[in-house]
């Protein structure tokens, strides 16, 4: 069964680039383009894992991780943004990429936070 993932970046460019990527890894991908859009859509289906950029216009990639862990305080949430001086890996974030990362690593990243929060939960 595909792993289902929330992505949630105001780019265009790259919402479509990493959509392509994921979907190309037999992920099933839900796009947003905002915080406010991505927690509506959150409340309203299953997502196996979150991968957020953090800084959007509306709600922030950091209240949206704040507004997630109050839902679901175990599903796996990977920040990808260029803001990594001032992000700190917690209980509330599993993985943090740069979003100009190879393919390759993004996809590597991302089996082994599932892999990880499936152990946890098992």
């Amino acid at each position: 069964m595909k792993k289902a993932l929330l992505f949630v970046d105001d780019s265009v460019i790259i919402r479509l680039s990493v959509t392509k990527i994921l979907r190309e890894n037999d992920y099933e991908v839900t796009t947003c383009k905002e915080g406010k859009e991505a927690l509506k859509t959150f409340k309203e289906d299953h997502f196996d894992l979150v991968l957020t950029d953090l800084e959007m216009n509306g709600m922030s990639g950091d209240e949206l991780i704040k507004e997630i862990r109050i839902i679901d305080k175990k599903i796996p949430i990977i920040v990808m943004s260029d803001r990594y001086e001032t992000i700190a890996i917690n209980e509330d974030i599993q993985a943090f990429l740069n979003k100009h990362i190879s393919a390759r690593k993004l996809i590597e990243t991302i089996e082994e936070v599932l892999n990880k929060s499936e152990q946890e939960r098992s």
